[in-house]
């Protein structure tokens, strides 16, 4: 169907879309499927837009400037006023300018309608990591915005090729398969395009496309309830039973078929057993204001549960968002949606443009000059390690640094002793050998076991006496990065062993390291545990709160650094690991970075001293954090040396 006539229905689906994907991000409990939200508004649109074009391509009236004109209008006040207020929010609160970087960059490819390509490029949503990017939920429009600009187009010219509605479904369901094929593929080899991407994601709009172009809808008013009802059911179990599926691909089918039937069985649909699901008053209502319900909601979150220090989402504050957040929307959708879309000065073409291209102009002009206009200056600064670089000529000892980003950090404390040693130093990027997890695409996995399949050879073509061997355990072993009550874990893996015990994985993947270096000629193995770990950011959240809030050092380190009993309770298990490993060869050792970072209140852990951040991130030291630790590694080169002559 395509009429012009409002439809309630339409509306509710909206609100159970809308609130899916709240609850999922708020991690309200039993919705961990609520991301599939977004595939249902892909359907809504999809079904609504090839309907209006269709209507007027048919009767004469279709004009692309109106259309174009019609989706600015829709989406382009909303979202630019959500846009420019958090950007203003971060220009004024953040102190260090990398915190203003990133969303600065995301807004504009928000603005350019390609945010959905820039986050593919840097990150994955489903990393607890993405919880940190206030705009990141602004991919799913990005998405929307190219389909708008292509499939008008497409449209317009099948009818004036002299299609046929019947040849136009077919050439319709021919792109539906190949797009739907292509993402249930795909999507097992690179996750992250295959959310992001519009021909990965092109089906679930097509799906709606195809129901407007046939019109589609049970005879009798029966078989109406019962496909508004599986439509329905298919839809809510998508929401309360998906967790840590493969998505979107094959399990995306589900909501949006759901979304299919639900929309054709509403179609002309009389019944008093749907009429209090289709016209109940508040979710129409919910529906209504949708678009700003989830313009707003997620930077409100990110917001809460990440500014300064990371937060836990508990009962109370989530009823207080929740209010903020429909508080905001209604105001959205009350002074900026409603004017902008009813307001016959906003239908003028000069006007319309006019507006949007000084809203362009101001802003990135704004953007562009952030870095002029910051109110205060870092107290703390840090430098991120480059590479290991070892400037030694003719050394007669090599040290090799294994590991992962956490071996990386080392780099210029590293290079420090290689040079006052006179000791070789090299890195060798090692995922933890032989293991994987779930979060994995088969692309990553296959990567990984190239690097496992050229370290033997590496082994054998370089010499080195001693083995320094550093990861960030136990990320490894619970595959997220921010651990929340929510989170769903990828535990560690054997690409070997059906192990289910990620600890077992563990040490089976340390210890079949220790003896590829044992017999490549690698007589020590120093194994260095786990660093404390701050609550939020270092350089940014220190230096907001020593600016802005007047904290000190000591207050800064209490707030930001981790407690003595929280890091015994976070790496206890990895540490068992490292010590068995220890006890069972005497060649094997265990280094303890955690006390050069105790604090003088003996509390917890600082992260900051007077001038410097130790940290780069939350978890990743600087090269002043990484300087701390040269007495740590001293010995380890020192006892390299020949005695002397």
């Amino acid at each position: 169907m395509q009429a012009k006539e409002y439809r309630s229905d339409i509306d509710v689906l909206r609100a159970i879309a809308v609130l899916a994907v709240i609850f999922y991000h708020a991690h309200v409990p039993y919705f961990g499927g609520g991301y599939v939200g977004v595939s249902i508004f892909f359907v809504i649109s999809g079904y609504l837009i090839t309907g209006i074009i269709k209507r007027k391509l048919e009767n004469g009236t279709f004009s692309f400037l109106e259309f174009y004109e019609n989706r600015v209008r829709r989406i382009f006040p909303a979202l630019f006023i959500m846009v420019f207020t958090f950007v203003l929010f971060e220009w004024a609160t953040a102190i260090n300018l990398l915190s203003k970087r990133e969303l600065f960059s995301s807004a504009k490819r928000v603005l350019l309608a390609i945010p959905n390509i820039y986050f593919w490029l840097n990150t994955n949503y489903f990393d607890p990591a993405a919880e940190t990017m206030p705009l990141l939920h602004t991919w799913s429009l990005g998405v929307e915005e190219q389909y708008y600009f292509i499939f008008p187009l497409l449209l317009f010219g099948l009818f004036a090729w002299g299609k046929s509605n019947k040849n136009i479904v077919r050439i319709l369901s021919i792109l539906f398969l190949v797009s739907c094929i292509f993402s249930v593929i795909y999507v097992f080899y690179d996750q992250k395009f295959t959310f992001y991407m519009l021909p990965t994601r092109a089906w679930e709009l097509l799906i709606g496309a195809i129901l407007a172009y046939t019109g589609w809808t049970p005879k009798e008013q029966k078989q109406k309830v019962l496909c508004f009802y599986c439509g329905l059911f298919l839809m809510l179990w998508a929401m309360v039973s998906y967790s840590d599926e493969i998505y979107p691909g094959f399990y995306a089918l589900f909501p949006c078929v759901g979304a299919f039937f639900y929309i054709a069985g509403a179609t002309g649909l009389q019944s008093p057993f749907t009429d209090y699901i289709v016209k109940n008053k508040i979710l129409v209502f919910i529906g209504v204001i949708s678009y700003s319900l989830y313009l707003w909601h997620w930077p409100i979150l990110v917001y809460y549960q990440n500014w300064l220090v990371r937060r836990e989402i508990d009962l109370t504050s989530g009823c207080l968002l929740l209010l903020l957040i429909f508080i905001l929307a209604f105001l959205s959708w009350k002074f900026i949606e409603t004017p902008v879309r009813q307001k016959s000065l906003f239908k003028k073409h000069t006007v319309l443009w006019g507006t949007v291209a000084c809203s362009f102009g101001i802003f990135l002009l704004f953007i562009n000059n952030f870095k002029f206009v910051a109110f205060y200056d870092e107290k703390y600064t840090c430098t991120r390690a480059s590479t290991l670089e070892s400037t030694v000529q003719q050394p007669k000892h090599g040290i090799l640094l294994l590991g992962d980003s956490h071996a990386g950090h080392l780099h210029s404390v590293m290079r420090l002793l290689s040079n006052e040693y006179q000791v070789a130093c090299m890195q060798y990027g090692l995922p933890l050998y032989q293991t994987y997890n779930d979060s994995e695409s088969q692309k990553e996995i296959q990567e990984k076991k190239a690097v496992y399949q050229n370290f033997v050879p590496f082994l054998q073509k370089n010499t080195y006496d001693t083995a320094i061997i550093a990861y960030r355990y136990d990320y490894r072993v619970r595959g997220v990065d921010i651990v929340k009550k929510a989170s769903v874990l990828y535990p560690l893996k054997s690409l070997e062993s059906k192990e289910q015990d990620p600890y077992l994985v563990l040490y089976k993947a340390l210890k079949d390291t220790v003896r590829l270096l044992k017999e490549n000629g690698v007589k020590e193995i120093y194994f260095i545990d786990s660093l404390p770990q701050a609550s939020a950011n270092v350089p940014q959240s220190s230096n907001t709160l020593a600016r802005l809030f007047g904290y000190s050092t000591e207050k800064v380190n209490k707030y930001l650094g981790e407690s003595f009993a929280r890091y015994e309770e976070r790496v206890a298990p990895t540490k068992a690991v490292l010590q068995q490993l220890a006890q069972e060869d005497t060649h094997v050792h265990v280094l303890e970075p955690a006390p050069f970072f105790a604090g003088s209140s003996h509390e917890g852990y600082d992260v900051v001293d007077e001038e410097h951040a130790f940290y780069y991130d939350d978890d990743h030291i600087s090269v002043e954090g990484a300087l701390k630790l040269k007495p740590l590694l001293e010995p380890v080169f020192r006892e390299l040396q020949e005695p002397a002559e």
